[in-house]
């Protein structure tokens, strides 16, 4: 069964804004509801996990990256290129976060088990905190209204800084394009046929 255009691109969207939905409840939950039996500390909490993580993921690497293709289409290389640069810096944000936040972890004056130390405690008294988990909270909010800035942009045909505030290039035929590869003549590249 083929999908139109529109419905897929509508299937897109929607996918653009449940994965990171998807992502955001990997780093709530948790803090929501702690890690003891009662709460997501159980069978059917890791299970929920890994289903949200296994969503996430999926539209990431799917998903995400197919509409890259559609919005970059023009540069595909500069468009990946571009989402690589994100999610390093993504990662890099999340890395200093929780390097400076080493020995914020809960201690035992925090939990509400009496007994520090017995397996009463371990099962989960503690509460789930994180800045890990925030920041993932956060880089999923960010990611949604990136989406939805980027889907405005790219339904005006803005492609560059120049078409984003206004100014018009002195060759209006030319705006957003890049210029075709040289091409290149035989010879150019003498002995290559040798090297294989």
């Amino acid at each position: 069964m083929e999908l139109s255009k529109e419905t897929e691109k509508s299937f897109k969207r929607s996918a653009m804004v449940v994965g990171p939905i998807c992502f955001a409840l990997v780093s709530l939950l948790p803090i929501i509801m702690g890690y003891k039996s009662s709460g997501i500390g159980n069978w059917g909490g890791l299970v929920l996990l890994y289903v949200l993580q296994g969503v996430g993921r999926g539209v990431w690497e799917a998903t995400n990256k197919a509409i890259f293709a559609d919005y970059f289409a023009y540069d595909t290389v500069g468009g990946f290129s571009n989402m690589i640069i994100q999610n390093g810096g993504a990662s890099t944000v999340c890395f200093f976060i929780d390097l400076k936040t080493v020995g914020l972890e809960p201690v035992g004056k925090d939990c509400t088990c009496s007994e520090w130390g017995s397996k009463k405690c371990i099962q989960g008294s503690c509460p789930a905190y994180s800045a890990m988990g925030w920041a993932g909270i956060a880089f999923s909010v960010l990611a949604v209204l990136g989406f939805v800035l980027a889907t405005m942009l790219h339904q005006r045909g803005i492609k560059n800084w120049d078409g984003l505030l206004g100014r018009i290039p002195e060759d209006k035929d030319k705006q957003g394009e890049l210029h075709e590869p040289l091409a290149l003549e035989e010879g150019d590249y003498e002995g290559h046929e040798n090297q294989k």
